[in-house]
């Protein structure tokens, strides 16, 4: 039988790799952050080995976390990216 819960875990590093090729920005993640949401909730319910709502946010808890740290490393990545040649004109 196919498990899909350690497919889950690799969810943030898409994430971050779309991200490193500019396929996405921080804007576009932070504007569908409720559809990421809901998204995840339902993948997480389909995905769920029991019906129980408890165990279905135990699933979810780490990828929301997981998106909202990706969200926030990227801002601060793009942040540090269009700083940087400012800081090199000032050299």
């Amino acid at each position: 039988m196919f498990n899909p819960l350690p497919a889950l875990c690799l969810v943030p590093a898409v994430y971050f790799g779309l991200l490193y090729f500019g396929v996405l920005t921080h804007e576009k993640m932070r504007r569908w952050r409720r559809w990421s949401w809901i998204a995840i909730l339902i993948l997480a319910a389909v995905v769920t080995p029991t019906g129980d709502i408890f165990t279905m946010l135990l699933l979810a808890l780490p990828m929301v976390v997981g998106h909202e740290v990706i969200v926030w490393s990227a801002a601060l990545r793009e942040r540090r990216m269009q700083a940087a040649p400012a800081r090199a004109r000032r050299r």
